[in-house]
């Protein structure tokens, strides 16, 4: 009993002292000791013998170097404390699976051995990748490889004996092959599989079907390869390893003790097992991969190289890249890259992990079911990552439940299978899983590549604001496919259909809901179809689909056409939502990274200008392609597309920026300074084709007018031009021109369309064709067009003599001087895409002159050449990217207006100023 309160009082100092204690910093350097004390001064040699003295809350700094080690841990951190891994000061810290190999002996001729006792699965010399011995030879662009083609095949039951024939096999002597493994894509080439060769002879290979399936068994026509096997090594750069033994031809034939060689002798760089809230932040990863089996771990900023090697294919199965497995985990901002198998695998007994804002590329180069991002699990979060390159899918989710897969950049998939997707998906309840806001683009695949795939019966997924170009089909739902959403996507140039279904057996979809869906290719599937809209790439008037940007512009069909839906159409602008992934006017969005590689090129800005158009097509990207060109024109208006048109109100002048951004991510940007004159369009309800009545272009996109010489009221109001010049009375006017565009329509007489002008006021409603106007000026439009273009023509004597008289109306007419008239001539209308306008140039603007000194209160005078009847303003700016207006409305006192900026100015290093009017 006396022992008992001792006991008690010495358990509550000892929590005192952990409540005090602190975290420490261990410190490592290739050049460094495992017999050190582990501080900077002196630091540990390994990352392995921090690790195995860390606590909860203490980090590791690594120095730049190579540390040729599988990193475990003995403790976890905490959620207020976790244990951290991080390159010191961003030193290049690489963690590798490589060994160095030397010991070499001549084998045979130039193939050389030496002795590794640990299994070998990959080879690299001089920091290359070598190639596992294999027939046919073939280089190390695993996409596109060099592959035999089977002549003829048997088939037969799961595991029982098949074969193949292939006449170039004759040329090996009989058991050349016996025991060589065997790659293969069947016949319908879903995925490769494998086998063992067990005897060979002549044209003929023997071996067990591995697939239970008949469509996944090999066929005439299938591809293979084979390895696994001495016999294979013949050609520089192939290596072959087997019992302890590593045999390799070095590249150009060389003694390879003179390369330095490394072979992969472990799997992972970390393995942090079942262990709770690790970060490893900064650290370069080649050849080897990091697993994680606990909760709330963090990896970011790492570059994961090769992170698996090659395997045999399994039929259905897959190889795991970097595992994230456990609860809570996430990897974010990392490059991860070159994978026999997936990037990120995520196995089924995973819950709520999140994949962010990673680059993923060029992964399952064994063509089987891997993916860049292959997840099963449950309440994952897909999101912002860009994902280019792989042999199948670029994210596969079948079997995986309540996922997030929004703001995605997946493209290139299907380099080596058929019947995949950007994003897929097969037989599974997906309980609610959203696939939104995503990029899916362009595929490599021989056949049947779809944007959205929901294959065999899957069922409740949300599918909403996605754009999917250049795919077989958009979306696809196969067999009975029910509970699904389907809203405000855009599918663009779906070559097949786009929205499809595969029902051979007349399944039906069930619950399909496909609302403000727009593509150019039909038909939209669902059991509930509303407010999709099919039409032409010219109709929906996108930004760049060329470049793979969706945006619409103003006179897209798509505009106000949709329905409402709660919680994905709130916010829309104008009198309904638009159709399709983006609303005109709202919100903008873009999927992918929000970095860039360092080794990606940036793309150079460029543009020129033309009156009120600004073309960027001058800007280059040396090692991609543009997708985005915004503009910031400088008086408070955005924009955006490769070519823009911009009128200023106010002239004067602007410092207009433009930034485009590469597919990754990759942003620059320039400004010019530009002088803006005034840009008049016709306006006021009367317009040269206000009244054409619908009469059209002959491809029926594009609203136009016929001017028609004669007496019909109708065709006569249709050959008259009215604008206003209100707004710019008074100002000094040094040209305008008049520019329409004209069309090639049904029944074009190609005759001559000649300019007039009106000589007296007129009622655009009740104009007859008898209205007095001048002689001609001169051919606007000649005999054969040419059509399709603007027509300019300068009208600028006219515009002075009528900047005397604010009082008419004033205007042009188009007609036919031909003895039997101007019967049908086509004008681009004030509704279309390509409407009239005047371009209005001014002389020179008043020059600014700065007078007199500082004042006492640093106060600057200003003094410039005034017009009467002008107002004007006054801007300030200290970098000419930024402009504030200071004052406004000063009228006219000529010949000088003078105003003092009242703001003390002697504290920057310099001040510019512009002054605009009217």
């Amino acid at each position: 009993m006396a022992s008992k309160p001792y006991f008690v009082a010495c358990t509550a100092w000892m929590f005192a002292i952990s409540g005090v204690a602190t975290a420490d910093d261990y410190f490592v350097s290739s050049a460094g000791s495992d017999e050190a004390l582990g501080t900077l001064a002196e630091p540990f040699a390994t990352i392995q013998r921090a690790a195995d003295v860390m606590l909860a809350g203490d980090t590791c700094y690594v120095r730049g170097g190579i540390y040729r080690e599988t990193v475990t841990l003995q403790l976890s951190g905490t959620a207020e404390a976790p244990i951290r891994f991080l390159a010191y000061t961003n030193e290049t810290v690489t963690v590798t699976g490589l060994d160095l190999v030397s010991g070499w002996t001549v084998h045979s001729g130039p193939v050389y051995r030496c002795t590794v006792p640990s299994e070998v699965s990959q080879l690299f010399a001089g920091g290359e990748l070598m190639v596992e011995a294999r027939w046919p030879n073939t280089d190390t662009d695993y996409f596109e490889p060099t592959l035999a083609s089977v002549d003829s095949a048997t088939t037969g039951s799961y595991e029982e004996p098949i074969s193949l024939t292939d006449s170039t096999l004759s040329s090996f002597s009989n058991g050349f092959w016996d025991g060589a493994k065997l790659w293969y894509l069947p016949g319908s080439q879903w995925g490769s599989g494998s086998s063992t060769i067990t005897t060979h002879s002549g044209n003929q290979l023997n071996f067990l079907n591995t697939s239970q399936q008949a469509a996944l068994q090999i066929e005439s026509g299938s591809k293979y390869f084979l390895y696994g096997t001495l016999n294979a090594l013949d050609a520089a750069t192939e290596w072959f390893y087997d019992a302890g033994q590593l045999y390799f031809q070095a590249p150009g034939d060389v003694d390879p003790s003179t390369l330095v060689v490394e072979a992969r002798t472990r799997t992972y760089g970390f393995d942090l097992g079942s262990h709770d809230f690790v970060e490893i932040d900064g650290l370069k990863f080649n050849a080897a991969t990091i697993k994680i089996e606990g909760s709330n771990c963090l990896v970011e900023n790492c570059t994961i190289l090769y992170p698996t090697p090659f395997f045999d294919s399994v039929i259905w199965q897959g190889g795991y890249g970097v595992e994230l497995h456990g609860q809570n985990n996430t990897i974010r901002q990392c490059e991860i890259a070159w994978s026999w198998g997936d990037g990120v695998s995520l196995k089924n007994t995973s819950i709520s992990n999140t994949v962010e804002n990673c680059l993923i590329h060029d992964c399952n180069w064994a063509g089987g079911w891997s993916a860049p991002i292959r997840t099963l699990g449950t309440g994952h979060a897909l999101l912002n990552n860009t994902i280019y390159n792989s042999g199948r899918s670029g994210i596969r989710f079948q079997q995986a439940t309540n996922l997030r897969i929004e703001h995605n950049h997946i493209s290139h998939m299907g380099w080596l299978t058929k019947d995949l997707g950007a994003v897929k998906t097969g037989g599974t309840n997906g309980l609610g899983t959203v696939i939104a806001y995503n990029w899916l683009r362009d595929h490599n695949s021989d056949a049947w590549c779809t944007g959205v795939y929901l294959d065999n019966n899957s069922s409740n997924y949300l599918v909403h604001h996605n754009v999917a170009w250049n795919f077989d089909n958009g979306m696809r739902m196969n067999l009975a496919t029910g509970d699904v959403q389907a809203y405000n996507n855009t599918f663009f140039n779906s070559l097949q259909e786009t929205m499809a279904q595969y029902a051979p057996d007349g399944e039906v979809l069930s619950n399909v809901l496909a609302y403000n869906n727009i593509g150019t290719t039909g038909p939209f599937r669902g059991t509930d179809l509303q407010h999709n809209l099919q039409a032409t790439e010219a109709n929906f008037d996108f930004s760049g689909a060329a470049h793979g940007d969706f945006r619409i512009l103003g006179n897209s069909t798509a505009i106000d056409y949709a329905r409402e839906i709660a919680g994905y159409t709130d916010g829309y602008v104008g009198a309904a939502p638009d159709a399709g992934a983006y609303e005109f006017g709202g919100t903008d969005w873009i999927a992918g990274i929000d970095w860039t590689p360092d080794w990606n090129a940036l793309p150079v800005a460029a543009f020129t200008r033309n009156e009120h158009t600004f073309d960027a097509s001058a800007s280059t990207d040396a090692d991609g392609f543009i997708m985005r060109y915004d503009w910031d024109f400088g008086d408070g208006i955005t924009g955006y597309g490769k070519i823009a048109s911009h009128s200023y109100a106010v002239p004067g002048t602007y410092i207009v920026t433009l930034a485009v951004m590469d597919e990754l991510h990759g942003i620059s940007q320039t400004s010019n300074a530009v002088a803006a004159s005034l840009t008049q369009q016709f306006s006021g309800g009367t317009d040269l084709f206000l009244e054409s009545d619908g009469t059209s272009s002959s491809n029926g996109t594009l609203l136009a007018g016929k001017p028609v010489s004669g007496t019909d009221s109708l065709d006569a109001r249709r050959v008259f031009l009215q604008f206003d010049l209100s707004s710019i009375f008074g100002l000094p006017i040094t040209q305008a021109v008049l520019r329409l565009y004209h069309i090639e329509g049904t029944g074009d007489t190609y005759g001559n369309a000649f300019l007039h002008a009106v000589t007296s006021d007129w009622t655009s409603g009740s104009v007859s064709f008898d209205q007095p106007v001048s002689a001609s000026l001169g051919i606007l439009v000649g005999n054969a067009g040419p059509f399709n273009q603007y027509h300019e023509f300068d009208i600028s004597a006219v515009v002075q003599s009528w900047q005397v008289d604010p009082s008419s109306n004033h205007g042009f007419s188009i007609r036919g001087n031909e003895a039997n008239g101007l019967t049908a001539k086509y004008f681009q209308s004030f509704e279309g895409a390509n409407p009239p306008e005047i371009i209005v140039t001014y002389g020179a603007p008043p020059q600014l002159t700065l007078s007199g000194a500082l004042t006492s209160s640093s106060e600057l005078a200003l003094a410039w050449e005034s017009l009467s009847g002008a107002t004007y303003s006054v801007e300030r700016s200290f970098d000419l990217i930024k402009w504030t207006k200071i004052t406004e409305l000063i009228g006219a006192t000529p010949p000088l207006n003078n105003y003092i900026d009242p703001e003390p100015v002697d504290s920057e290093p310099s001040v510019f100023y512009r002054i605009t009017y009217p």
